[in-house]
């Protein structure tokens, strides 16, 4: 395993540098398990139908949903889940303030910046590489993605605070990209009061990946999983490396054969 002295966007540009290498591609066979992959995205189409079938049964016909934004791979998925004809009235892009796709929104200038660390590690992206993906979904119509897509940011502040009010009114313990979310339809909710469509947010993580994000209280509460309890007693192993294409490459060329 590698350990980038960088950010999620340094590590991507690393990936993607080295899926256009030459040398590279011609001794290995490299994919990508994160978003990049659009073999990534396809299956999350299916939870999306799944969460719009548990609707009608309900006798719910209109859903808007609220997706934890970082590289918007996920939501990504849930567009191309409407294009497959997923009656979604609305999609809404919960970001940090990592909010390129938020300011893109409200301005129309697309200006990527250096991401921020924040307490939702996996939403800090100031490079999201799936925007490229969604806009030439829509032809690069800015106003007919506005139709479909809205976005909110939340700092930390406001999203511990999230976290301590779904443990203290529905007992529920929300990581903080979850807990984002919910901000996000609250905030869709309170101005779109006239609208009769069911608002779903998604959990994208256990809360026990954040034991020192959320306040000790709730944090005390959670019931790690078994599988997770196990790595404790693993021997941590890591290559650190700094961002820099020349030594990841080296690195890769040189990796031992598996077999």
């Amino acid at each position: 395993m590698l350990e980038i002295d960088g950010t999620f966007d340094d590590c991507q540009r690393l990936v993607k540098e080295a899926f256009a290498d030459a040398e590279l591609n011609a001794r290995m066979r490299l994919t990508s398990a994160n978003s990049i992959n659009i073999a990534r995205l396809i299956p999350q189409t299916f939870y999306y139908f799944n969460a719009y079938a548990q609707l009608r049964r309900q006798g719910v016909e209109k859903m808007v949903v609220a997706v934890p934004s970082g590289n918007f791979g996920n939501i990504a998925a849930g567009l191309l889940a409407q294009r497959m004809g997923l009656p979604v009235v609305q999609f809404i892009a919960a970001t940090n303030i990592n909010d390129t796709v938020p300011r893109f929104l409200e301005t129309g200038v697309y200006e990527t910046r250096p991401s921020v660390q924040t307490y939702a590690n996996a939403m800090d992206v100031g490079a999201p590489s799936n925007w490229v993906r969604i806009m030439e979904l829509f032809k690069g119509d800015l106003n007919a993605l506005k139709e479909v897509l809205q976005g909110y940011r939340f700092t930390d502040d406001e999203t511990i605070e999230a976290i301590e009010k779904l443990s203290a009114q529905h007992g529920y313990i929300a990581c903080p990209h979850t807990a984002i979310a919910w901000l996000a339809t609250k905030a869709y909710q309170a101005s779109h009061q006239d609208q009769d469509a069911v608002c779903v947010f998604l959990s994208t993580a256990h809360p026990c990946k954040f034991p020192d994000a959320l306040p000790a209280a709730i944090a005390s509460k959670i019931v790690v999983p078994e599988a997770v309890k196990g790595l404790k007693d693993k021997q941590r192993q890591a290559t650190a490396m700094a961002v820099d294409f020349p030594l990841f490459k080296e690195y890769l060329l040189n990796m031992p054969a598996e077999g």
